[in-house]
């Protein structure tokens, strides 16, 4: 209803600025139809504020045709803003695509680089634990060469002493036995050999005991040599030669044993020190390949974590950009379509002014005429 006043006082006003004379008006219906907007209304009181303080229809016109100018100016201007802000978003946006797409690359690249740095530290760990026991085996196998060489060692030592005794008491022997040659105490004795004295007898017994070891061998060998025929002594005298050229062989063998035990302990533990040192060496060059895998390790996980924060980062800043854009591209389509309205609005009413208060004082003027 309050409206409806509006309109009419409007319409009164027109008619009295244009021909000061009263009369009924036609139909206005197109002019209630703005009511339906914020801005129509807005605009008609505008218009009706211009007639009041003096303004006409020109006035109206002009007013009319500077709102239409202004909003295709804004508009205008608008588009203009619109499509730098959405070629700066998609500029931005593309620009955080590729940094992301980058960084995505970067960081597989740099996973791939750390995974390989651990499978190196694994193998290192590995080498360093195989080389620690080998390390420990060769020094048990020094050990226990050291201790086997002793051994043969001491038993060559033992055996050269009882070779030695043996031959040099055979020896001894066969010396002694020679003088029972033609002795009286053998059968078939010559008559002018005199009997073996007492003390020949204990030096004899002396040597025997030397290679029996034995005091009841040694009674019993010195009664055979002494109570033995001539013939009898010879073949003592062999066997004690042949008794003492096999303690010789036996020796020279030990002796050979001996020469070959030497000389493997000598190239066994120079084998080992040599193991050793290489062992020695490549633990050293383990650890430090370790440590220097490790230190890389800790760099990879660094840079990747820090290229992961940058991605999330990117991430976010593209999400942002993205939302921007979908708001900016909202708002400047929503203030598009008010802007069309408003100047649906704006024509509507030039076409009122244009052609029904035209007509409106042309009817007037008729009727003044």
């Amino acid at each position: 209803m309050k409206f409806n006043n509006i309109l009419l006082i409007f319409a009164l006003l027109l008619i009295v600025e244009a021909s000061k004379v009263k009369f009924e008006l036609a139909n206005f219906s197109e002019i209630s139809e703005l009511q339906q907007t914020a801005y129509g209304k807005n605009l008609l009181e505008t218009i009706m504020t211009t007639v009041k303080t003096g303004g006409n229809i020109s006035k109206v016109k002009e007013l009319l045709d500077e709102l239409l100018f202004k909003l295709n100016k804004e508009q205008d201007k608008a588009d203009l803003k619109w499509t730098s802000d959405i070629n700066d978003l998609t500029e931005s946006i593309n620009k955080l695509k590729n940094q992301i797409d980058k960084l995505v690359t970067t960081i597989l690249n740099l996973k791939a680089e750390r995974n390989n740095f651990l499978k190196l530290e694994k193998g290192v760990i590995k080498n360093l634990s195989q080389y620690k026991k080998q390390l420990i085996t060769n020094r048990k196998e020094i050990k226990d060469l050291k201790a086997n060489r002793q051994k043969d060692k001491d038993n060559y030592k033992k055996a050269e002493d009882d070779h030695m005794d043996i031959i040099n008491a055979v020896s001894v022997v066969t010396e002694e036995l020679k003088k029972l040659i033609g002795s009286i105490s053998g059968k078939n004795k010559p008559t002018t050999v005199e009997e073996i004295s007492q003390e020949k007898r204990d030096k004899l017994y002396a040597t025997f005991l030397e290679i029996t070891k034995e005091d009841k061998e040694a009674a019993e060998f010195i009664e055979m040599a002494t109570s033995a025929d001539q013939d009898s002594l010879k073949t003592l005298m062999f066997l004690l030669n042949k008794l003492k050229l096999s303690a010789e062989r036996s020796f020279n063998a030990d002796k050979g044993a001996e020469k070959k035990s030497k000389k493997s302990y000598i190239h066994l533990l120079s084998f080992l020190k040599q193991d050793d040192k290489l062992l020695n060496k490549m633990i050293t060059t383990a650890k430090r390949n370790l440590k220097k895998y490790k230190i890389k390790i800790v760099t990879l996980n660094f840079k990747i974590a820090s290229k992961t924060n940058l991605k999330k980062s990117k991430l976010s800043g593209r999400k942002s950009k993205l939302k921007e854009r979908d708001l900016k591209q909202i708002q400047y389509k929503h203030e598009k379509e008010e802007r069309t309205s408003e100047r649906k609005t704006i024509k509507k009413l030039q076409h009122i002014v244009k052609h029904r208060l035209e007509s409106m004082s042309k009817y007037l003027s008729d009727k003044t005429n």
